[in-house]
């Protein structure tokens, strides 16, 4: 080990032996171990982004204006790493470190006095975000203002909007009850996440809404734990949640109990146990609701018991179940939520 480490030696572990029978084939000229790695950066550099230089950085603005939405959504990803580093403070226009003749200085305030004029503002707008001070955020993914860039760099164009729910059958349902409405969600630009539980609004909340990325919020939750979403919003940077009726003015539906309840509801206990009958499980419901715990239940609590009794089985039911429904008995926050994300002109939306 001394000889090793005094020498810097660097050793190929192969998967099988090679012709002499070796499985750790060793370089034993001195530093083999330093020239190794090298070698490794070397590779690793050609995947690198080029430097963020004052002809790069005016590249980028250029692109901002071009008329290819994917090239200047790219480009509103790289002007947003700017924000992202503790960029030098002389390259700051606004603290004078360029000259007004700088051409990259005179193209950045034109861009941005005609995003000011358009109604967008400065603070909304990616070049906004890029002319105030550089401060770093720390954060799972680089955030922008028209793509997310995964850590293994990845690019991801960013929704129009995103629905919070709080589980996978709530996606479920809302997905399914926008389809028998002839629409598409996803090809509308909205994104259903399922947050796994209302305690997590805030960590979502906060990557997506305007702390984050920007982007409208709307979504679904239990009533009865509606101080916590209020909480979680508010933290979020959406102080308006805690006020009387904020949840509502902000996108946020209540579930009478949960999405269960409020499907039950709609399609009436007879109608989902003819749901449950036309999907081959009437002879389960029957088993379940004959078994001593169950005794003395009623047919709406055997039918929540059931529901939740096996992995999946909510979100598979979840979508049969609003299949069945009539136009006139979709549940009013599912509906409330898809009214909210639909991007027609007369979709009304609130701050």
């Amino acid at each position: 080990h001394t000889f090793v480490h005094h020498r810097r030696l660097w050793a190929q572990v192969r998967e099988r032996p090679d012709e002499t029978g070796r499985y750790v084939v060793w370089d034993l000229h001195p530093g083999s171990y330093d020239r190794h790695l090298e070698r490794l950066a070397r590779q690793r550099a050609v995947h690198d982004p080029p430097p963020l230089t004052r002809q790069r950085l005016f590249e980028l603005v250029t692109a901002v204006t071009h008329d290819d939405e994917a090239e200047r959504r790219l480009a509103r990803h790289d002007l947003d790493l700017i924000a992202d580093a503790r960029y030098d403070a002389e390259r700051e226009p606004e603290r004078g470190g360029w000259s007004p003749d700088d051409p990259a200085y005179q193209h950045w305030a034109q861009e941005r006095c005609q995003l000011d004029v358009a109604g967008h503002g400065a603070a909304r707008s990616p070049l906004g975000r890029a002319s105030r001070s550089w401060r770093p955020r720390l954060c799972e993914t680089r955030l922008t203002g028209g793509c997310e860039v995964a850590p293994n760099g990845a690019v991801k164009l960013l929704p129009r909007s995103v629905v919070l729910v709080e589980g996978n059958s709530d996606r479920v349902a809302l997905h399914t009850l926008a389809e028998t409405l002839g629409r598409d969600l996803e090809a509308e630009g909205v994104e259903v996440v399922a947050m796994g539980g209302i305690t997590n609004t805030r960590v979502f909340a906060t990557r997506y809404g305007p702390h984050g990325f920007g982007l409208p919020l709307a979504g679904l939750y239990d009533v009865g734990e509606e101080s916590v979403l209020r909480r979680g919003l508010a933290a979020a940077g959406l102080p308006g949640a805690v006020e009387p009726g904020g949840p509502e003015r902000l996108g946020f539906y209540a579930c009478s109990s949960d999405l269960e309840d409020e499907l039950i509801r709609a399609l009436g206990v007879d109608g989902v146990e003819a749901v449950i009958a036309a999907a081959g499980e009437a002879q389960s419901l029957r088993l379940l609701s004959g078994m001593p715990a169950q005794r003395g239940w009623t047919r709406v609590e055997v039918l929540r018991r059931f529901l939740g009794s096996q992995s999946g089985r909510k979100a598979r039911y979840a979508a049969l179940f609003v299949r069945a429904l009539t136009p006139g008995r979709v549940p009013e926050p599912l509906a409330a939520v898809l009214a909210r994300v639909d991007p027609g002109p007369t979709a009304g939306r609130e701050g």
